[in-house]
């Protein structure tokens, strides 16, 4: 059997109170117990079934359920897969019911009208013909449309009996168009969230019956025939032979003449101080080794700058009408 998961069911719907069967502890804030009812038609059968069960919310006594109302409840629903379904439980959060109207005054309907999402583990998975579906059968077509039905194990914490409780509930997965291609992914052992509304009860296997609407693949999911562990970090060869602490550091590099090459195979652009100064003193530059710079010319010497001549101070032409003293 595969492992359970710790993620359960999680119901949302219209329900009658029948009747409270905790007892009255004053005004003080507990948990209240009533009798509910689960009503559906049936999966491929058209009948009125109704399905009592127990929904336990914790409030003040402001918030207590009332007999013959309708009301919208949504909390963790856990089934016991007994032969009755007077055990099943939903805990719902007392304080966020909300009253809808009285049974004999209430317009609506509440068959077909409980919603149910859960992730789980699938364990079982099988076809059958339904004969609802034959309008899903497409023209020219000699076989009849299958439906799967996949059984799923939830498990989750119970919060008034203090332990897990792990329940199954079939999910038929029709043959519609947005649903005919997730039935063939779906395997055992693979975990998925599905969501769907309660149909029927299937009283062979004690399990409630659930009508797809969406399906979805998580990504945690764990298949059993699948023996192959997944390869995570550095490969098994250099996992398993550690490097010393002396060792000689080995370059990520290629080692290989071709791909070094080829790596390095670029035009040299790299010029040193003293190839630039021959470049600007050449029209042809002589080509230098630079392991020995000893056999290159040496730089032309500078010439030294003539000084200008001095110049020598004449007397000025003497001015008209200007005497000598």
């Amino acid at each position: 059997m595969s492992q359970s998961t710790f993620h359960g069911l999680y119901v949302s719907g219209l329900f009658e109170v029948e009747e409270k069967t905790s007892p009255e502890n004053g005004w003080r804030s507990e948990w209240q117990t009533y009798t509910v009812s689960i009503v559906c038609t049936g999966a491929n059968r058209d009948h009125r079934l109704l399905y009592e069960i127990q929904a336990k919310g914790f409030s003040a006594a402001q918030f207590w359920l009332w007999q013959d109302n309708i009301y919208f409840l949504r909390g963790s629903f856990f089934p016991s897969n007994s032969s009755t379904t007077s055990q099943d439980q939903l805990i719902f959060e007392g304080s966020e019911a909300i009253l809808l109207a009285q049974a004999d005054d209430f317009l609506g309907e509440t068959i077909n009208s409980v919603g149910i999402t859960g992730v789980g583990v699938v364990l079982e998975k099988k076809t059958i013909v339904e004969a609802c579906c034959q309008y899903l059968k497409k023209v020219g077509a000699t076989e009849d449309p299958l439906s799967t039905v996949v059984t799923v194990q939830h498990s989750k914490y119970h919060p008034t009996l203090k332990a897990t409780k792990t329940s199954k509930v079939e999910y038929l997965i029709r043959p519609s168009p947005n649903l005919s291609g997730i039935a063939s992914i779906i395997k055992p052992g693979r975990e998925c969230q599905i969501h769907g509304f309660i149909k029927d009860f299937n009283e062979a296997t004690s399990s409630y019956v659930v009508v797809v609407n969406k399906v979805f693949l998580t990504d945690t999911f764990s298949d059993p025939d699948d023996k192959t562990k997944p390869k995570i970090g550095l490969p098994e060869s250099a996992s398993k032979k550690p490097m010393k602490v002396g060792a000689e550091f080995k370059s990520p590099l290629p080692t290989s003449a071709s791909a070094s090459n080829a790596a390095l195979d670029t035009p040299d652009t790299s010029f040193s101080t003293v190839s630039s100064s021959i470049a600007s003193t050449s029209k042809n530059p002589i080509p230098c080794n630079f392991d020995d710079l000893s056999s290159l010319p040496a730089p032309p010497a500078k010439k030294k700058a003539r000084c200008q001549p001095k110049r020598k101070a004449s007397n000025p032409a003497p001015v008209e009408g200007s005497e000598e003293y």
